[in-house]
């Protein structure tokens, strides 16, 4: 029997994170055989060499490389990985220094801001990081993991030169990744400590630790108040349907409960057939507040309502069946209240949009065959669109055909090997949309979250083809 060679199986890179202007050797987790594979990135300024030693890989980034998240891929003839991540900095990154599981032989972290590529490497690891702080510094410590799809639940603790437990968060409310907020009310050594476990989570209890957990930690200043620069500010009182604060859509207003029995007005006209999007967020600013969101008429009469979405924060998409004066009530319904408890409002008038997604990433396709791509569309907002679709980057050899809900990839019987990126396009009259695949999801198993709603890039227009070689 043959033996054929596989695509390669992509992990995750350690460290994930490369600074302009500089070059690396970094690992790549995951199976390659035969090594090496190719790499694509649409990082630009971004080059991988291979080494010689399976899985690591030299990448030198350019001086003016744009910062930011990208998507790599490790491929070769017969197909391509999952796209993982890599994040290209201003600033230089650490790296982790192990042993640095306690007081003794934590990690200094001496100048802040601090960017650190670490990972949870075994079963039971913890890792130290000390700070030292002057009195009433505050602090900002957060970790990147759950949306690296590192496959660790972080936890994050802040201890003081006692071994005092002084702060502790296991997700920052946004997604399950921590973040520590904290003032240090003397001088002193403080203990950051870094912990994680199994995501999705399972019936094993301890830490996690193996080479798939790679986690970046950040310490920096105080955070600043930038969600709510550009915002019109709430006008108290406004807790009932007389004294209701006034609001042109579209608008966004910052606002706070005050209170634990506290409750928000925002009063706005709408007209039938009129489309609003409603959208509340504080756990995702980093802030208390556990909104429910609802559209009450003139009347006093709830016609819509919203607790949570995708995340804590509420959001609705709402069209009024008659014309009339409409208030859009926030509440906490935790019942708790204070000035820290902010919150941000929005309400838009978003125009119809189509979103077209595919349930794969990549394709394959023998010469002399088709394979039919499906394509979801979700008409939003009152769109009427009936699109065909167009594809960009096959090679000469490949044809498509476009129908209702699918492309069509035509392989000629001579068609040659191929492997590289593609692109389709929704498209009518007057609009265009890219055709996505979407990397987050909101899935459960018997009640425990197992995707990621949230990532550093949450989705790509990216598709691969594979035209395999007719010699198999």
């Amino acid at each position: 029997m043959t033996a054929f060679a596989a695509a390669p199986s992509l992990d995750c890179f350690y460290p994930v994170a490369v600074p302009c202007g500089s070059t690396n050797t970094i690992t790549a987790i995951g199976k390659f055989d035969p090594w090496p594979p190719k790499i694509w990135t649409a990082a630009l300024g971004v080059s991988f060499i291979a080494e010689t030693n399976k899985g690591k890989f030299q990448v030198s980034v350019a001086p003016d490389a744009k910062p930011g998240g990208y998507f790599v891929r490790a491929y070769n003839d017969e197909g391509v990985s999952t796209p993982r991540f890599l994040l290209v900095t201003e600033s230089p990154e650490s790296s982790e220094k192990e042993p640095n599981n306690d007081f003794e032989s934590a990690q200094l972290l001496d100048k802040l801001p601090a960017a650190v590529n670490a990972r949870f490497d075994k079963n039971d690891d913890v890792d130290t990081y000390r700070l030292e702080l002057s009195n009433g510094q505050t602090i900002d410590a957060r970790i990147e993991a759950y949306v690296l799809a590192s496959p660790v639940d972080a936890v994050l603790r802040l201890l003081d030169a006692r071994g005092v437990e002084v702060a502790f968060n296991h997700d920052d409310g946004r997604t399950l990744d921590p973040e520590i907020i904290y003032t240090a009310p003397k001088a002193g050594s403080y203990y950051l400590q870094a912990f994680g476990f199994n995501y999705p989570a399972d019936s094993n209890i301890r830490f996690v630790g193996n080479d798939k957990c790679v986690y970046r930690l950040h310490v920096s200043g105080p955070p600043g108040n930038q969600p709510f620069a550009t915002c019109t500010k709430e006008t108290e009182p406004n807790n009932t349907a007389s004294n209701a604060m006034p609001v042109e859509v579209p608008c966004t207003v910052s606002g706070c409960i005050d209170s634990p029995d506290d409750e928000d007005l925002f009063q706005f006209a709408a007209k039938k057939g009129e489309k609003f999007a409603l959208k509340v967020e504080s756990a995702a600013l980093g802030f208390s507040v556990d909104a429910r969101l609802e559209i009450r008429n003139s009347k006093n009469d709830e016609v819509a309502k919203a607790d949570d979405s995708s995340t804590v924060d509420p959001a609705l998409d709402w069209g009024p069946d008659d014309d009339g004066t409409f208030f859009a009530c926030i509440r906490n319904v935790l019942h708790r209240g204070g000035s820290n408890y902010l919150y941000r409002l929005s309400i838009q008038k978003p125009e119809p949009a189509l979103k077209a997604t595919v349930a794969d990433h990549a394709f394959k396709i023998e010469p002399g065959k088709t394979n039919k791509i499906s394509v979801t569309l979700k008409k939003l907002y009152g769109c009427d669109a009936k699109p065909s679709f167009t594809v960009e980057g096959l090679p000469q050899d490949i044809q498509y055909e476009s129908a209702e809900a699918a492309v069509s990839l035509i392989a000629a019987t001579n068609a040659l090997p191929f492997t590289g990126p593609f692109r389709i396009t929704a498209k009518d009259s007057t609009n265009s949309w890219p055709v996505l695949r979407e990397f987050t999801t909101q899935g459960e198993d018997n009640g425990v979250p197992n995707g990621y709603s949230r990532l550093l890039i949450n989705a790509t227009e990216r598709l691969w083809l594979t035209v395999t070689s007719t010699n198999r």
